[in-house]
């Protein structure tokens, strides 16, 4: 008789397990490159996951999507169509839609929480200053610019005041009879202008 109690009891404490005992908690995705988390939890007789994101500043806020228990399974629907929630047989891996979630306790996840928005803080100050950067430069280079451009005017103007020295000065001579002493003149005033020129690095036209 007390053999018999003891298997009836067995029986009766595994019938009653639950098979959904091990889905409740954090799920962090594996293989990604951003946070991916969800939140499972029980409430009420019925299981349902919160999906935390940065926009929900990872928190379980908002709404929810109702699991649903065909009681051997959980089915979950994001809106594109039932997928199972498989458990893996470590109870510590959930697969969805081929994506594996590891799970991890509420402690843990504050700590991958923290470190998410560390590094985001980090990556944001390096963006700042990356940004900063580029618009020293850009500045730098339009400086220069408007300073080249300054440079190019102050020598323009004193190459066109030194093409109208020489033209007045051709001119001068020009009106004078065209001798052999004259000539010489113009040549010599041509041969002096020429030198100005290559000094001041100027082009006047007619030299």
């Amino acid at each position: 008789m007390r053999i018999f109690l003891i298997i009836l009891t067995v029986i009766s404490l595994t019938g009653c397990t639950n098979p959904f005992e091990d889905y409740p908690g954090y799920w962090i995705k594996e293989n990604t490159t951003r946070l991916d988390a969800m939140l499972i939890q029980e409430k009420t007789d019925q299981y349902v996951a919160y999906q935390l994101s940065k926009s929900t500043n990872f928190e379980p806020t908002g709404s929810f999507i109702v699991l649903k228990n065909n009681g051997e399974q959980l089915i979950f629907n994001g809106g594109w169509g039932e997928s199972v929630l498989a458990l893996a047989e470590d109870k510590k891996t959930l697969l969805l839609n081929g994506d594996s979630y590891k799970k991890t306790t509420s402690i843990q996840f504050e700590e991958v929480k923290s470190l998410f928005f560390q590094q985001e803080e980090e990556r944001e100050q390096l963006r700042l200053q990356q940004k900063s950067e580029r618009k020293k430069q850009e500045d730098l280079r339009l400086a220069q610019q408007q300073q080249e451009l300054k440079e190019w005017k102050i020598h323009n103007e004193v190459c066109n005041k030194l093409g109208n020295e020489f033209f007045k000065k051709e001119n001068e001579l020009r009106r004078n009879k065209y001798t052999d002493e004259n000539m010489i003149k113009i040549e010599q005033n041509k041969e002096l202008y020429r030198k100005k020129q290559k000094k001041m690095n100027c082009r006047i036209r007619g030299l």
